[in-house]
């Protein structure tokens, strides 16, 4: 029997089947009350045994973050939050290797400011695989567009890839000393964009290096042909009124081309500076060796 949800009247359960009988690390936790563990029961069914994990009234992590516009504040929030707890199942002499670490068998309260496990006694899986496991589960989730929480997201993944745990108090003057030097979302008429100061966001310094797409070389292709025929049209408009003489037709004429030339040249000169599109950044970020190169 695979791990599952089971309900029963007003009561949620999820149910592991039970790897190990009669464990130190279920005499602990059936002594003494981990607020980082869920409560359980054991069940024997089939001639096996089962923990019941009582999960009413809470809710996965996974439903927590898979709403696509959660941000990096919230991402950091909850791995404070983790980190926390497991640091509370350590402290009851209990290896964080018995921890399911699983979006969909992490659980929150409403109300409560913690995370509750799932612990499985004599399980040995290790914490910082899991980890990593954890954090390509939310690669997955994420809004590529926020390029600031896809970024952090690949600077935990590498920090635990090395057997690091985030430093948060680190990454908090980080953060602080960053937010003044990132610029957040402009509008512009092919959608949003983002753009970001030079390579002083000392966060962010490593971050997987973004190149113009090809679309972005035929806009400014377009654009720049487009510059020089309104150039050229309002040049020859002003030689003919010096040659032919001033009119009303003519001086509207003039007035009109100048006008669109000016403002195509502002938007070209702003397209130049847009480092790339989302879309492009997207493709980047999600190609399967992106994930491999940071291993």
């Amino acid at each position: 029997m695979n791990n599952h949800f089971l309900r029963e009247g007003f009561s949620s359960y999820y149910v592991v089947k039970r790897e190990k009988e009669h464990s130190y690390e279920e005499k602990i936790l059936t002594d003494q009350k981990c607020r980082s563990v869920l409560p359980f029961e054991i069940r024997r069914v089939d001639h096996e045994s089962y923990y019941y994990f009582n999960v009413s009234g809470y809710c996965s992590l996974k439903q927590k973050m898979g709403d696509k516009q959660n941000s990096i504040k919230e991402y950091r929030e909850m791995y404070r939050k983790l980190l926390e707890s497991i640091a509370e199942v350590e402290e009851y002499l209990l290896p964080p290797e018995g921890i399911l670490m699983e979006s969909e068998n992490i659980f929150f309260k409403d109300g409560d400011q913690g995370i509750c496990f799932c612990y499985l006694p004599g399980r040995n899986k290790d914490l910082m695989q899991q980890l990593m496991d954890l954090t390509e589960e939310f690669l997955e989730m994420i809004n590529y567009e926020d390029r600031s929480l896809v970024e952090y997201l690949y600077h935990i993944h590498e920090m635990v890839s090395k057997g690091k745990l985030p430093d948060f108090a680190e990454q908090d003057e980080m953060l602080e000393e960053s937010e003044e030097k990132i610029l957040y979302l402009k509008e512009s008429e092919d959608g949003e964009v983002w753009e970001y100061e030079e390579e002083d966001i000392p966060f962010f310094r490593n971050r997987p290096e973004v190149k113009r797409s090809g679309k972005w070389y035929m806009e400014i292709g377009i654009l720049a042909a487009v510059s020089a025929v309104l150039a050229f049209m309002t040049g020859y408009q002003l030689y003919a009124a010096y040659e032919f003489g001033w009119n009303a037709e003519r001086g509207k004429v003039i007035v009109i081309l100048a006008a669109g030339f000016i403002g195509n040249l502002l938007y070209l000169l702003k397209k130049i500076k847009i480092r790339s599109t989302p879309e492009k950044f997207t493709t980047i970020l999600t190609e399967e060796e992106s994930i491999d190169k940071i291993k």
